[in-house]
């Protein structure tokens, strides 16, 4: 199927592709624009970094990538440089596509250059690392293939044809790869909010654009339901939302049906190692009263096999990634010739639907993205002057992340911690509130009382 991709310019040739802002560009004008890049990639294995924003430059490098055969890296122009400088080295990318103006620039990286003899994986994205180094995530052909197949086979996603698909995340976020190949396999047109931080350019963009379908987490429909005019009265062609990244609340979705009365929504789970997402379920009013705790899927329409081991799920089959660039385990194991992944949620199966009730470790999702609070820890107390840290996240009453909190002893001033950060790591990683003590409370076990920081 991702073979016959440049099959699309000719099947949906009139019809627009993508649009971002003032950009927008039909599948022939897109198709054209990705073969002229293509062109300058062939004959080299290694993959590409396209660096820049969510503007039709960087969505064509992706296709251009497609297309070569080469994996794109996105990565995102405000991250750190030395964290990019790490992307760049682990990925071993040996291009840079700076895709920052309409007119891209080629940059060569000082990997070496291997020839293109065969080349597997699709894209890599890279996630936060318990280890302080960010982890690549290698997804391959095989992998994007059966996730295409399964997406837009995904009732009721399955009946939109040629539509307007709205996404608000990053390419460098996996959330996208759901917009941009859902979008593209049914012929629909891409709406993509640039990521500005205006408020505005969200309903001006669904205004303007009339999407039916919502690719989103649900800390952003959260955010849309601020505007008390978004609505089914002033927005009557919004018919569907797709979530993925983040825990769906229950009160979300009854303020979403209060909102929009006849909304289809889907919930869906999956992590960045199986391709986005491996099952979904639509959540009804019917389901929404019955179940004290939303399903994320229904087991006989996954994407992958999956079990629930001692609590705990996991994932086997076709949507499974062989495992991170840096050879670390991780929870990847093989049986029976498939690939596995422990995913380290905890989770059950019940009547055929599968059930997440959070991690098994210090990972988190924050506004969509999943973050190892051992990665920031490692980070401050790698500085010197410091003694002990330990990093909390606070969570409202249903269990959303709200607020990521450090806490610290040690002589160092914390201006000096929050500029060390800025050039390590993302800003959605950076704790908004760092707190100094003497020393960190112990539990009987002589740990760090995490319970107790909770309370600070």
């Amino acid at each position: 199927m991702i073979f016959e991709i440049e099959k699309l310019a000719e099947k949906f040739a009139g019809r627009t592709a993508f649009s971002c802002g003032n950009e927008k560009i039909t599948y022939s004008g897109l198709f054209e624009k990705a073969e002229k890049i293509a062109k300058k990639l062939s004959g080299e294995k290694n993959p590409v970094i396209v660096f820049g924003g969510r503007n039709l430059s960087s969505f064509a490098a992706i296709i251009a990538c497609i297309i070569s055969k080469r994996a794109y890296v996105p990565v995102e122009q405000n991250l750190p440089e030395e964290r990019r400088k790490k992307i760049i080295s682990i990925s071993k990318a040996s291009l840079i596509l700076d895709c920052g103006e309409p007119e891209i620039k080629f940059i060569k990286t000082e990997n070496k250059c291997e020839p293109l003899f065969e080349n597997e994986t699709a894209y890599i994205i890279f996630t936060s690392g318990s280890t302080g180094n960010p982890k690549g995530v290698p997804v391959s052909y095989e992998n994007l293939e059966n996730f295409i197949g399964w997406i837009t086979s995904l009732e009721p996603l399955s009946d939109f044809e040629k539509t307007g698909v709205l996404s608000h995340a990053s390419f460098s976020f996996d959330l996208s790869t759901a917009a941009i190949f859902y979008s593209l396999f049914k012929g629909g047109k891409l709406v993509q909010l640039s990521g500005s931080g205006d408020f505005d350019e969200i309903f001006s963009a669904a205004e303007k654009e009339k999407p039916e379908v919502f690719v989103a987490t649900p800390t952003f429909f959260r955010l849309c339901l601020l505007n008390r005019d978004f609505s089914a009265e002033k927005f009557p062609f919004v018919k569907c939302v797709y979530f993925c990244g983040e825990t769906l609340q229950k009160s979300l979705v009854k303020a979403i049906f209060e909102r929009f009365p006849d909304i289809r929504i889907i919930n869906a789970y999956g992590p960045t190692e199986a391709a986005s997402a491996v099952c979904a379920i639509e959540i009804t009013r019917e389901i929404l009263e019955k179940e004290e705790l939303l399903p994320v899927g229904i087991l006989s329409s996954a994407a992958a096999e999956i079990t629930a081991e001692n609590g705990e799920i996991v994932l086997k089959g076709k949507s499974v990634s062989k495992g991170y660039l840096s050879g670390e385990a991780g929870g990847f194991y093989k049986e029976n010739g498939k690939n596995c992944f422990r995913t380290g949620d905890m989770g059950f199966i019940e009547n055929g639907k599968i059930y997440c009730k959070g991690r098994l470790d210090s990972q988190i999702k924050y506004k969509g993205y999943r973050i190892e609070l051992s990665e920031i820890e490692a980070v401050i107390s790698a500085l010197p002057g410091t003694e002990n840290c330990a990093v909390i996240a606070k969570r409202n009453p249903e269990g959303e992340v709200r607020l990521i909190k450090a806490f610290v002893s040690g002589n160092i001033p914390e201006e000096k911690i929050r500029e060390e950060l800025s050039k390590k790591l993302p800003e959605y990683m950076i704790p908004k509130s760092i707190k100094f003590l003497d020393s960190l409370p112990l539990n009987k076990n002589g740990k760090i009382d995490r319970k107790e920081l909770l309370e600070l």
